[in-house]
C-alpha cells in the first residue's frame, strides 16, 4: 500500500544517516575488513540515525522508525542492533535490509571487491554463501527476491536479463 511504500522509501533515505556521526573510515572500509571494535562501533549507526531524526524534529511514522532501526536485523537472529528473530522484525525492515545488502555487496562495500549483479543473483538462486553475502531475510523475502531477479520466462532467454542486470550493476 502507499503508506508502506512511503515508510520504506523514507527509511531507505534515512537508514544510514547515522554514518555522518561516525569516523569516515567506517563507511569507506569494507565491512569484512573491520576490526572487532570497528564493527561494534559501526553497529551503532541505526541508533545514531534515530537520535538525529529525533533531534532534528523530523516527524516519521512509528513503522518507518522501526524499519530504519531494524534494517540490519536478520531473520535467524544474526543481525543487529537487537538480534531480533523472525516475526519480531518489522517485515519492511527485512525488505530494506535485503535490498541494501545486495547493493552494498555488488558495490564492494562488504568485501572490498565489487561483484557483478549477475553473479550475486546466481549465488542467491543456488543459496551459495560466498564470504559476506547474507541470505537470512526469511523465506518470503528470499523467494520474492529470486522471483524478481530470475530470468524472464516470457521471452525465453537469459541473455537480455543478463545484460540488464550487468547494466544495473
Amino acid at each position: 500500500d502507499q503508506g508502506a511504500l512511503g515508510d520504506l522509501i523514507v527509511a531507505a533515505f534515512l537508514s544510514h544517516i547515522g554514518h555522518t556521526q561516525m569516523d569516515l573510515l567506517y563507511s569507506q572500509k569494507a565491512q569484512l575488513e573491520q576490526t572487532g571494535p570497528q564493527k561494534r562501533e559501526y553497529k551503532n549507526h541505526p541508533g545514531l540515525a534515530q537520535h538525529l531524526i529525533r533531534k532534528s524534529g523530523l516527524v516519521i511514522s512509528e513503522r518507518c522508525n522501526r524499519v530504519l532501526y531494524q534494517h540490519h536485523e536478520r531473520f535467524d537472529g544474526g543481525g543487529y542492533p537487537e538480534y531480533k528473530q523472525g516475526a519480531f522484525i518489522e517485515p519492511l525492515a527485512l525488505v530494506l535490509g535485503a535490498s541494501a545488502h545486495i547493493l552494498e555487496y555488488t558495490s564492494g562495500k562488504i568485501t572490498g571487491t565489487p561483484v557483478p549483479m549477475i553473479t550475486v543473483v546466481k549465488n542467491l538462486k543456488e543459496k551459495y554463501l560466498s564470504p559476506g553475502l547474507e541470505l537470512e531475510f526469511g523465506d518470503t523475502i528470499y523467494e520474492s527476491l529470486i522471483y524478481l531477479l530470475e530470468e524472464n520466462k516470457e521471452d525465453g532467454g537469459s541473455a537480455s536479463q543478463e545484460s540488464s542486470l550487468e547494466k544495473a550493476a
